[in-house]
């Protein structure tokens, strides 16, 4: 923390700590008070909702007792007496007769007691239901899973859990109250009274219960198979092993995440049916979305607090700082090269003596870097023509050696030719003082040098030039560049042999990069050491047999063209040996007229 208040200004440190603290004592006071009113919501709400539901599940309980008492009620009159007797008797001649007299009792159970969708009496000697519904063909009530399930308990009554109705018609879902029959006479047996409730009705009843209560039931049996569930997807919980674990450790009250929604759960016991749970539950952001808007206007607070100290921060700084930001913009501006850029102020006060000597301190490097530009100016001037007065010493005093000897050998055709290839070359190399020159006098420039030295070592070599395009030949190139190339393969790379030398020359373009280049079948040359020798100055060393020639031509290029100028050399002794100069030329360049030509 400390290094990087050391790198902010004094500004910023009062401003970070002004806004800190505001923010830090609002934040602190908006989420304490949000949690404490979270919390007692919460506590609220979980009471509130078992209170509700233990009435909902007395309500229910009751309800329950009431079909039941019902359902007995029936079993108690004179009809289903007369029906038990007859099943004793194993008679079945009556059997509608019976049904028809139990009519009347179907038809006060159910107005007793609406909720009551339908009921069955199950017989050895037959079926008897309420005319009014549509039992199912085939469906035996000995062999549907209701009559396992009677089997299953020991008692005289029990409450199935959810399931669709096998015995009517309507593929209602239903939950089934399965009585069997309470007779004096020992011998009647399998007489059972079926009672189908709706499980929508039941929903309906709860719903009606819970007094305005918000979210969700879930109804589960003692074996926590789900009857009836205002959401559906809530049924699906039943199988959820931790929900389950958790119904049973944590007793009425407690918290549940499904489905990344938290809920808060609260849950009750029934009596009747024996262990039948009723759950309820409420989504948690539900809830707390009451307080929604104490967060909310919390976080506006927290905003505008900021946004106040970020003004007041900045009004109460801004006008201090003002001189002393102008300066360091300036600053930045003469680190990018501007050195244009000029501080001024009305005030006499510290920042203004310090502009002032920050402007005189910005006149003197522009002055001197002036000064230095002139001066390399001046020095690449003078090493160029240096360079150049080098190279012509070479092959002059080569070639007036020749015309010597010939003219001593009495060859005036030989001596004369040489003579006019020599004017030639005279005239095309001071190229009337210019520095530059085209790829075409420069090619020209070649090929008399090449004629005057042939003459000189006759049957030596032979030479091919070749032009990518012509183009190309009126590019604008430093002159003297392939000379000293070929005068090096005939001194040095030709120097043990006798004839069959060739000297080739290419030129061609390729991405904005002239490439001249000159290979000779000669001795070759080591490439390490002359390309060190190509690298060193002036008096480190004595020159090397063939790297005098290569370096000149070598600080030539690199001193007017600058570093993306290169020479490359390849050695194959006898098979191939190449100098090729590689300089950056665009195709559209022209030589410069002759007032902007750059003399040498």
């Amino acid at each position: 923390m400390k290094p990087f208040l050391y790198r902010t200004s004094f500004k910023a440190r009062i401003f970070l700590c002004f806004v800190v603290l505001i923010v830090l004592a609002i934040a602190v006071s908006g989420v304490t008070s949000y949690n404490i009113a979270s919390r007692v919501i919460k506590t609220n709400s979980l009471e509130l909702n078992q209170n509700t539901l233990n009435k909902s599940a007395q309500a229910l309980e009751e309800k329950f007792r009431k079909i039941t008492v019902s359902a007995l009620s029936l079993m108690l009159s004179d009809s289903f007496i007369d029906m038990t007797e007859d099943v004793s008797r194993h008679n079945s001649n009556s059997y509608y007769s019976h049904l028809s007299a139990l009519q009347s009792p179907f038809s006060q159970v159910k107005f007793n007691d609406p909720m009551i969708h339908s009921i069955l009496i199950s017989s050895p000697i037959g079926d008897f239901y309420p005319t009014s519904d549509y039992r199912q063909s085939g469906a035996a009530f000995s062999a549907t899973p209701l009559y396992e399930v009677i089997k299953e308990h020991d008692g005289a009554s029990v409450w199935t859990g959810a399931h669709e109705d096998v015995l009517f018609a309507g593929k209602n879902e239903v939950v089934s109250l399965i009585l069997e029959s309470i007779s004096s006479i020992p011998s009647v047996k399998d007489v059972y009274v079926v009672v189908n409730i709706k499980t929508s009705d039941i929903r309906d009843f709860l719903l009606r219960n819970l007094e305005g209560g918000g979210g969700s039931l879930l109804v589960l049996t003692e074996r926590n198979e789900p009857v009836l569930s205002t959401d559906k997807q809530l049924k699906l919980l039943a199988k959820e092993t931790s929900f389950l674990r958790q119904l049973s450790d944590n007793g009425a009250s407690f918290e549940y995440r499904y489905k990344d929604t938290d809920y808060l759960v609260n849950s009750t016991n029934l009596i009747l049916p024996s262990q039948w749970k009723i759950i309820g539950m409420q989504s948690k952001s539900e809830l707390l979305g009451q307080i929604r808007s104490i967060k909310s206007s919390t976080l506006l607070i927290i905003g505008i607090c900021v946004l106040l100290a970020v003004l007041f921060a900045n009004v109460l700084a801004g006008h201090l700082y003002k001189p002393l930001k102008r300066l360091q913009q300036l600053m930045l501006e003469a680190g990018q090269n501007k050195l244009s850029v000029r501080y001024e102020s009305e005030y006499e006060d510290e920042f203004a003596q310090v502009g002032r000597k920050f402007n005189r301190m910005l006149s003197q490097i522009d002055e001197l870097i002036r000064e230095v530009k002139e001066a390399e100016k001046d020095k690449r001037s003078a090493e160029i023509k240096a360079l150049q007065a080098q190279i012509k010493p070479h092959f002059l005093y080569n070639t007036l050696n020749t015309i010597l000897w010939k003219s001593e050998d009495d060859r005036q055709d030989d001596v004369r030719e040489m003579i006019v290839s020599l004017s030639l070359l005279f005239r095309l190399g001071l190229n009337n003082g210019y520095e530059l020159t085209s790829l075409q006098r420069e090619i020209e420039y070649a090929i008399q040098y090449l004629k005057l030295q042939q003459q000189c070592y006759e049957r030596l070599f032979e030479y091919e030039i070749e032009v990518q395009n012509e183009e190309l030949l009126s590019l604008p190139v430093l002159k003297l560049l392939l000379q000293p190339l070929i005068e090096n393969s005939i001194l040095h790379g030709f120097k043990d042999m006798e004839s069959g030398g060739l000297i080739r020359i290419t030129v061609r373009y390729e991405d904005g990069f002239l490439h001249l280049i000159v290979e000779d079948n000669g001795r070759g040359m080591d490439i390490e050491c002359v390309a060190s020798l190509l690298e060193e100055t002036d008096g480190e060393g004595p020159p090397q047999e063939g790297g005098f020639a290569l370096r000149n031509v070598y600080r030539r290029i690199k001193l007017f063209y600058g570093e993306s100028a290169a020479l490359v050399l390849q050695s194959e002794p006898y098979r191939l040996t190449s100098v090729a100069l590689r300089v950056p030329v665009p195709m559209d360049a022209a030589l410069p007229s002759v007032n902007n030509e750059e003399r040498v």
